[in-house]
């Protein structure tokens, strides 16, 4: 796969929301990300120190996305997709980490 790839080519820490990635057992090192919550994006950014951020987190499940269609920018897909990662783009930037 892709992440087999990457894995074996570079070291990958982990930032995660409700699980673990813990099937490669390559990836030494796992962070709790909520991207909801932009207060804490910099900060485990910050403990992850990366030179490079691969950013795949997104609340995708179609039924949850039009059922918070409803609470536009204040609903959980807006804060997660859209503005979690202006914010990890914004720290990418200012930090010179290609994303």
């Amino acid at each position: 796969s892709d992440l087999e790839a990457l894995v074996s080519e570079y070291s990958v820490i982990d930032l995660f929301h409700s699980a673990k990635h813990t099937r490669n057992k390559r990836i030494k090192k796992h962070i709790f990300l909520d991207l909801s919550k932009k207060r804490n994006i910099c900060k485990a950014l910050d403990e992850a120190r990366p030179d490079v951020i691969v950013h795949m987190a997104a609340i995708t499940h179609i039924d949850v996305c039009e059922a918070d269609k409803k609470r536009g920018k204040n609903g959980p897909v807006w804060k997660t997709n859209v503005e979690g990662t202006k914010v990890v783009a914004k720290y990418s930037a200012s930090n010179n980490i290609p994303m």
